[in-house]
């Protein structure tokens, strides 16, 4: 398929509540909005999505004690929190969340790897770039 096909379709899998689903007639789940944002971005598309209406479904996933579940309500699990704070990342970078709302303490995070920028090999970087996806701060 074409990028802009590509793009289009993941655009589409935005729900009224913000958040994602991986399929039509799915529900949302936190994790598909980690892979919509990171897979527009490096597409250049990024502009296409309702951030703050993204980072307002990753906010609601969050539980009560800590952590992020798949959906709102449910429990959270490890999988879910980690790609929901890079998804809460790739939001921000495109105007969804301000700064405040984001912990202090976390690092920068590469769409392309989904893993903290320093963990990722120099060669990695320029592959990133490559793709049009430049690292985002957590």
């Amino acid at each position: 398929p074409r990028p802009a096909d590509t793009a289009r379709w993941l655009a589409e899998r935005q729900q009224p509540g913000g958040g994602f689903n991986g399929r039509s007639d799915k529900e949302c789940d936190l994790c598909y909005s980690w892979w919509a944002l990171a897979s527009l971005r490096m597409l250049g598309r990024s502009h296409w999505v309702d951030a703050a209406a993204a980072a307002a479904f990753v906010r609601a996933c969050a539980a009560r004690d800590g952590g992020l579940s798949h959906a709102p309500g449910q429990e959270p699990d490890p999988y879910h929190t980690f790609f929901g704070l890079c998804a809460l990342a790739l939001a921000r970078a495109a105007g969804g969340v301000t700064p405040a709302e984001l912990m202090d303490n976390l690092g920068s995070v590469d769409c392309a790897f989904a893993l903290p920028l320093d963990a990722v090999p120099q060669w990695g970087r320029g592959v990133s770039r490559g793709r049009g996806c430049s690292p985002v701060v957590l």
